[in-house]
C-alpha cells in the first residue's frame, strides 16, 4: 500500500505537516545602526561626541583607557550606591517594524553587577547581563516599531560598581524564516517546542502568503518572558495576543486557527484572548521564525482543528 502522504498527494491533498525545522541562519545587515560603536572618540573624559550621557544621583560616565575591549577607548559607568540610572544613549532613526541586533561587549569590576540594553530608560528590553570581571559579548534582538528610537546601554543592577561597555554595533535582522511546509487547511491546529537562546526570539509563522502577510506566533526571552500572536498585512505588525510565560525548551507553542479566530497556547495554557484575523487572503505557508542563529523551532507539526 503507498503511504498516506503519498495517496492524498496522488488525491492532490496536501498532508499534514510533520517535520523538523531546517536551520535558520539569519543575517545582520550590511550596515551599522550606530556611529561610533567603538566609544573611541570624546570630547572630554566625561563627554562622549556621538553619544548622550543620561545620568541620575551621583553616577558617572567616564572615558576609559586602560580596561577596554578594542581600540583605546571605552565607556565606564560608575554606578554610586544608590544603584541610581546611567548609561549611554544614541538614537536609531531607520529601523521602523524592522528587527534589530545589538552586539555589545560588556565587563563588570565585581560579580553579579549587571547592564542592560533598552530601548529608552525606564524600560529594559533584555534580560540583564552579567558577565562578571572580564569582558564578555553579549546579543540582544530586538523589534522596533517606530522610527527615532532612543536606545540605552546601561547599568541593571550594578550599586557602587562599575560597568564598561565597548564595542558596540547594531544592524538590521533578515532571512529570519525558512519554509517547512505547506498545511493542508487553514483551519487547524499549528504547533512546534522553539528552542530559544536569551534575549532573542524563536517560533513560526503560519498562513504564510509572502515575506509581508502571515501570522506569527514566538516566545520572546526578553527581559520578560513572553509569548506573541501578531497579525502582519502588508509588512505591518499589528498585536493579537500575548502573555508572560514560563519558558522551557520542551514546551510546546501552539496557535489554533477557526475561521477568523485564531488562540494562542504556550505549555498547554491559552496565552492572552481569542483573536480575530481576517486571514481570507493569507496563504497556506509554515515557516520557522528565529531572530537568532543557533535557536531551533524544532519539530512543527499540523493537525485537524478541534
Amino acid at each position: 500500500m503507498f503511504p498516506r502522504s503519498k495517496m492524498l498527494a496522488v488525491m492532490g491533498i496536501a498532508p499534514e505537516i510533520h517535520k523538523a525545522c531546517p536551520t535558520i541562519t539569519p543575517v545582520v545587515g550590511p550596515g551599522e545602526l550606530l556611529t561610533d560603536g567603538g566609544l573611541e572618540n570624546w570630547i572630554n573624559p566625561t563627554n562622549l561626541t556621538s553619544w548622550t550621557e543620561v545620568i541620575g544621583g551621583t553616577s558617572t560616565v567616564n572615558q576609559e583607557a586602560v580596561t577596554v575591549h578594542g581600540g583605546v577607548n571605552a565607556a565606564r559607568l560608575d554606578v554610586d550606591a544608590g544603584g541610581t540610572l546611567v548609561s549611554v544613549r544614541q538614537q536609531i532613526v531607520n529601523a521602523v517594524d524592522a528587527w534589530v541586533q545589538f552586539t555589545a561587549w560588556l565587563r563588570a569590576s565585581a560579580a553579579n553587577k549587571t547592564g542592560a540594553i533598552s530601548r529608552n530608560t525606564s524600560s529594559p528590553s533584555c534580560a540583564p547581563l552579567n558577565p562578571g570581571a572580564a569582558y564578555t559579548q553579549y546579543k540582544a534582538c530586538m523589534r522596533f516599531t517606530t522610527a527615532n528610537v532612543l536606545v540605552d546601554f546601561k547599568r541593571y543592577s550594578a550599586a557602587s560598581a562599575s560597568l564598561y561597555w565597548d564595542d558596540l554595533s547594531a544592524g538590521l535582522i533578515s532571512d529570519m524564516a525558512v519554509f517547512v511546509g505547506n498545511a493542508p487547511r487553514k483551519n487547524g491546529i499549528y504547533q512546534c517546542r522553539p528552542t530559544c537562546a536569551v534575549n532573542s526570539q524563536c517560533g513560526f509563522l503560519v498562513e504564510y502568503t509572502n515575506a509581508n502577510n502571515f501570522v506569527a506566533a514566538y516566545i520572546d526571552r526578553s527581559e520578560t518572558v513572553t509569548a506573541y500572536l501578531y497579525n502582519v498585512v502588508n509588512g505591518v505588525w499589528s498585536l493579537a495576543a500575548s502573555g508572560v510565560v514560563v519558558y522551557g525548551a520542551a514546551n510546546i507553542l501552539k496557535v489554533i486557527v477557526n475561521g477568523t479566530t485564531h488562540s494562542l497556547y504556550y505549555n498547554g495554557v491559552q496565552v492572552g484572548l481569542d483573536a480575530a484575523i481576517a486571514n481570507a487572503a493569507f496563504g497556506l505557508g509554515v515557516y520557522g521564525f528565529s531572530t537568532l542563529t543557533g535557536n531551533d523551532p524544532g519539530l512543527v507539526t499540523t493537525s485537524a482543528p478541534p
